[in-house]
This record gives C-alpha cells, sequence and structure tokens, in this order.
C-alpha cells in the first residue's frame, strides 16, 4: 500500500471508515483541550473582565482587549489546524467523509456550544457577547476534520 495513488485510496472504504473514527478521536481530544483551555485561561479572564466597571470594559475593548483575545483564540486555532493538517494530508476524500466528518463536526459543535451556553449562573450583554466569541471559536476548531480539500486530485498521478 505505499505507492498507492489518491483514486485508490478515495475509493477504499476502510480509508473513508479510519478517517471517521480518527476524526471523532481527533475531536474528543480537542474537547478535552477546549475545556482544559476554559478552566486554565479563558474563565478566568472572563470573570475578570465581568468585575470590572463599565468604564474599564469599554476603554480595554477600545486599547486592543477583543483584538487581543482574538489574537488569542485565532494562535491556538492555527496551530491546531497545522496539526490537523500534518495528521489528515494522506487521508481519502470523498462523499463519505466529507459529509461524515461533517455531521461530527457540527453534533461536536453543538454539544460544546450547549455546554458553553449553560455555564453562566447568570446573563448580561457582556457574558452574552464573551459567549459568542467562545462559540465561534468552538466551530471554527471542530471543522479542523471537515476536509478542505473536497475532489482535489492528486498532484502525484499527474
Amino acid at each position: 500500500m505505499p505507492n498507492q495513488s489518491f483514486q485508490e485510496t478515495q475509493s477504499n472504504p476502510l480509508y473513508s471508515w479510519g478517517y471517521l473514527v480518527l476524526a471523532a478521536l481527533i475531536l474528543a481530544l480537542l474537547n478535552n483541550l477546549i475545556f482544559y483551555f476554559w478552566d486554565a485561561f479563558a474563565s478566568d479572564v472572563f470573570n475578570w473582565f465581568n468585575s470590572l466597571k463599565l468604564i474599564w470594559k469599554l476603554l480595554l475593548l477600545l486599547l486592543g482587549g477583543l483584538a487581543f483575545f482574538s489574537f488569542i483564540l485565532n494562535l491556538i486555532k492555527s496551530i491546531i489546524l497545522l496539526v490537523i493538517s500534518i495528521v489528515f494530508r494522506k487521508v481519502p476524500v470523498n462523499p463519505v467523509t466529507y459529509i461524515g466528518s461533517s455531521i461530527l463536526a457540527f453534533i461536536n459543535s453543538a454539544f460544546l456550544t450547549y455546554i458553553i451556553w449553560t455555564t453562566p449562573e447568570r446573563y448580561n450583554l457582556w457574558i452574552i457577547i464573551e459567549l459568542l466569541v467562545m462559540t465561534g471559536f468552538v466551530f471554527g476548531i471542530s471543522n479542523c476534520v471537515v476536509p478542505q480539500r473536497l475532489f482535489k486530485k492528486d498532484e502525484d498521478t499527474n
């Protein structure tokens, strides 16, 4: 199997199911990393931010607090996407892997979004904004297992 072309691996159902199992395992690992990130960093930052007076919140947002936090989230997302692209480089891309991984990613995102939105004891505008940012982060991270190169031909076969 070392010299199989992309077309041969694309039609092999064992590779497709292996991809879906690997995608489910990666999503489970990412869930644990997201929970760790939430417990170790994000919840403390959000609690500190929510304890500030309104003027300080606005000042922080104007001075780039949102940009800094978005940068941290995008940096984490980029590192995860880099690792995922290395892991998933040689897997087949076909309707089974695309649709199956899309369903897995959506279910995972919905599950994490439910957990994120049921965590706060009270809601206000700031908490809703924070939850929206985390929801976007979760959907972006979960989407990393969906093949981005749908039906792209392998360059080695040309």
